[in-house]
């Protein structure tokens, strides 16, 4: 009888796989068998899973403003016209007035949002978080003329607005420029003659994963810095890397609500996703640009005919489909498309292990556990480029949306509308329409001449109006905030093996029997039922102290 006191597979599963437990398992996890060979001599952690919570009573409500950090050319005028998000009192300095523009109507919507909740919803308790970040262009070696430009750059984690500093957090966050410039109209163009899209497609993902990005292909994330340092947002350097996102728990704000810190320094209320969003949450994205968006796809496969999104279950979310043309810049062959930023990867459309399409609205719809989805919704702000689209009735009584214009797939066009609209549909970022006997859905897509607060009189402004319409649609899918749960006994995650052990560098044997030696009191049970090895894995509480491996 051989006695077998440490196990693992060769390949690490029960470390990676764990037991499939995850926040909402109740501790009674019975993992399905896994069948494979095991090594001998290799330690075995022992399994995480996140204890019950209470539902916060207020409702949480997360908001992150994403801007198009792109330049602007002096030409562009004093309307929101070709050559940037510009409107008529903002002063016409060069540069990046389409910032100036954004965070305008950003401070808007943190000045007045959680009194419109209140007043559409008196019987609820809200706790609003607002974040901010930017998005430019690939930079790196891609970009030989403007390698600082980054494709997502986060200022601001999600933050509560009871903190006690929070406007100097979020306005200090919007004033926090990046150096790139997206080689918009007033930058030279690489010699490739690329276009001037925007990395909008990447940024989206990064929101809802956190992946970060390897701009320079040297195996490394890190090399623009740590992610959430103030100098990684205003010095990355010219790797074009992104850092992935990390945040640790830093104890309870001054109203006992979890706060978190990034590598970098930077506050945060949440940890998910890539800026910090929060549990228990509606989630929306406000986003704005003057221009189409890259738009990769999978190398060495057809482009797909649509780009779906999921069902959102008990979120108000159906599966939708949106033909994929429009994420289109320009009509023409493959090859006319691609010197656009439309097609396969990698370069001359993004750089390699850049995010496609149909990734970025699977990292809105979803995040990084299918379990527990983030269903991140995108509202967007444009400017026209050519032929102005008015998607969205901005004031009382203006003319309906040109419906049939959303969006315009067959004619693409450099105006960014016709991706926000994409975006919106694939997010459940709509209301129906017309209001009282609806035959579709209208994207929450604004042309900036008319949402400017100082242009939009009336109690609400529309951006606003449409958030809160869809907090709405959103507040049954929140728990009922309740007692605290009472926390069930752990109990192991169990799996089950073929019994086969692989010793390492020898060839395979066969034991009939295990005597299992418990050496560390953590209750790992490992026993042979016939040709199969069953082991007992210890779970533990994953606020509470780590048992030893076995």
């Amino acid at each position: 009888m051989k006695t077998l006191r440490t196990l693992s597979m060769a390949l690490p599963l029960l470390v990676m796989a764990g037991c499939g437990c995850t926040g909402d398992d109740g501790g009674g996890f019975i993992s399905p068998n896994r069948n494979g060979p095991f090594r001998i001599a290799t330690r075995i952690a022992p399994v995480p899973v996140d204890p019950p919570r209470t539902p916060p009573a207020k409702k949480r409500i997360d908001v992150l403003f994403l801007m198009d950090d792109s330049g602007v050319s002096p030409a562009g005028g004093g309307t929101a016209a070709q050559g940037g998000m510009v409107y008529g009192d903002i002063a016409l300095q060069p540069g990046r007035k389409k910032q100036t523009v954004a965070r305008a109507i950003f401070q808007d919507v943190v000045a007045n949002l959680k009194a419109d909740l209140q007043a559409q919803f008196p019987q609820e308790q809200f706790d609003l978080a607002f974040g901010v970040a930017r998005y430019e262009d690939f930079g790196g070696s891609f970009r030989t003329n403007d390698q600082q430009a980054r494709p997502f750059i986060l200022n601001q984690p999600l933050y509560r607005q009871e903190r006690q500093d929070f406007t100097t957090q979020i306005n200090s966050a919007f004033l926090r420029e990046a150096p790139g410039n997206g080689n918009n109209s007033n930058q030279p163009v690489a010699a490739a003659n690329i276009p001037n899209a925007q990395s909008i497609v990447e940024a989206l993902f990064q929101v809802g994963v956190g992946a970060g990005f390897d701009g320079n292909g040297n195996a490394s994330k890190a090399d623009s810095g740590l992610f959430g340092a103030e100098t990684t947002q205003t010095s990355p350097g010219l790797s074009g890397d992104v850092p992935a996102a990390s945040f640790s728990a830093d104890g309870n704000d001054e109203d006992g609500e979890p706060k978190f810190t990034t590598p970098g320094g930077a506050l945060g209320s949440g940890n998910l996703g890539g800026v910090g969003w929060r549990p228990d949450a509606l989630r929306y994205v406000i986003t704005t640009s003057d221009i189409s968006g890259v738009s990769p796809f999978p190398t060495g496969a057809p482009i797909p005919a649509t780009i779906v999104s999921t069902d959102g279950g008990a979120y108000p979310r159906d599966a939708k489909a949106v033909i994929t043309q429009a994420f289109a810049t320009t009509a023409g062959t493959a090859a006319q498309q691609a010197a656009n930023r439309f097609g396969e990867l990698p370069a001359p459309v993004a750089p390699e292990g850049a995010a496609t399409v149909q990734a970025s609205v699977g990292a809105l719809n979803t995040g990084s556990d299918a379990l527990k989805p983030l269903n991140i919704e995108v509202l967007s702000i444009g400017t026209p480029r050519t032929a102005p689209i008015p998607f969205k009735p901005n004031l009382p009584g203006a003319s309906p949306p040109h419906v049939s214009a959303i969006p315009v797939p067959q004619f693409p066009d450099p105006s960014p509308f016709t991706w926000m609209s994409a975006y919106a549909i694939l997010t459940g970022a709509r209301r129906p329409w017309p209001p009282v006997t609806p035959t579709t859905d209208l994207p929450l897509v604004y042309n900036l001449a008319t949402v400017f607060p100082q242009a939009a009189p009336g109690p609400l402004n529309h951006v606003r109006e449409d958030l809160v319409f869809r907090v709405g649609e959103g507040l049954p899918a929140l728990p009922v905030a309740g007692p605290a749960p009472v926390r069930p006994a752990l109990t192991p995650a169990i799996y089950d093996y073929s019994a086969s052990v692989l010793p390492a560098g020898i060839s395979p044997f066969t034991i009939s029997s295990i005597t299992a030696i418990d050496t560390d009191a953590a209750g790992t049970v490992v026993t042979v039922n016939g040709q199969v090895i069953r082991v007992n894995v210890p779970r533990y509480w994953a606020d509470e102290a780590v048992p030893a491996s076995i």
